[in-house]
């Protein structure tokens, strides 16, 4: 995306709080309110992780907190191989190596052998060791946050998919149970105008559940109901109720 596309998305963005200007939006292509939903999710779902920053901190020491709760954990690990398996095989970020070899070489992130695991966080650090027959659930717990670690990118890209996954089913719910009632209702309203003002209304909604993530946990239904008035509101701007044609009365 160019300066140019940029600045159309913030635009587009900032018309979506605005219903009495839904009008300029539903005239857009399908093609271009679809993209629009995406690019913009994606833009607020990156902003949500950059608030998200400062709590990143804190989840190592929640996670050994939640460890510390164990009074006994104990691994037992048994394996028998010819030659250490390393995941991926060129460059890898886990090698699981029970070979006799006295030598072991943490090439990735995580080293696991038949007495011990070896984890570092960078690959600029050398390594820590964690004996599997001891008791160690803070070093358990620095595992964990180093696979959380690794993970993160895999994790990232499944909560955006979810996330418009999400959304995309709300809006298409909405979409078709309100032509159906505006058809009903005598309102005029075709399904892609109410699809376009559906998708547009999801900004509000969007934004107030993604940025308000890293402060507050759950907005319970405030976000719906912020995204029903935005959508009623647009409905009101894009439609009007169709006059009904009177019966012509008979010649006497």
């Amino acid at each position: 995306m160019d300066i140019s596309g940029f600045n159309t998305l913030l635009t587009r963005i900032v018309t979506a709080f605005n219903p009495t200007q839904y009008d300029t939006l539903v005239a857009l292509k399908k093609r271009q309110a679809i993209l629009y939903f995406i690019q913009m999710t994606a833009l607020i779902f990156v902003v949500a992780l950059l608030l998200m920053i400062p709590n990143l901190f804190s989840v190592p020491e929640m996670i050994h907190n939640e460890f510390s709760k164990f009074e006994r954990l104990e691994i037992d690990v048994n394996y028998s191989q010819v030659e250490p398996i390393n995941l991926p095989q060129y460059n890898p970020v886990i090698t699981i190596d029970t070979t006799p070899s006295p030598e072991k070489t943490l090439s990735g992130f995580l080293l696991i052998t038949d007495r011990s695991l070896y984890y570092r966080l960078t690959p600029f650090t050398k390594g820590d060791r964690i004996a599997l027959e001891e008791e160690n659930t803070t070093g358990i717990g620095n595992i964990v946050v180093s696979l959380l670690i690794l993970a993160l990118p895999t994790l990232l890209v499944l909560t955006y998919l979810y996330t418009l996954l999400k959304y995309s089913i709300i809006i298409c719910i909405v979409a078709v149970v309100s032509f159906i009632l505006a058809r009903v209702a005598r309102f005029g309203l075709e399904l892609p105008q109410t699809f376009k003002i559906a998708l547009f209304a999801s900004t509000p909604m969007i934004t107030l559940a993604l940025l308000t993530k890293p402060y507050v946990p759950s907005l319970g239904y405030l976000e719906y109901l912020v995204y029903l008035i935005f959508f009623i509101l647009g409905c009101i701007k894009i439609g009007d109720f169709e006059e009904v044609a009177k019966p012509k009365e008979r010649e006497r």
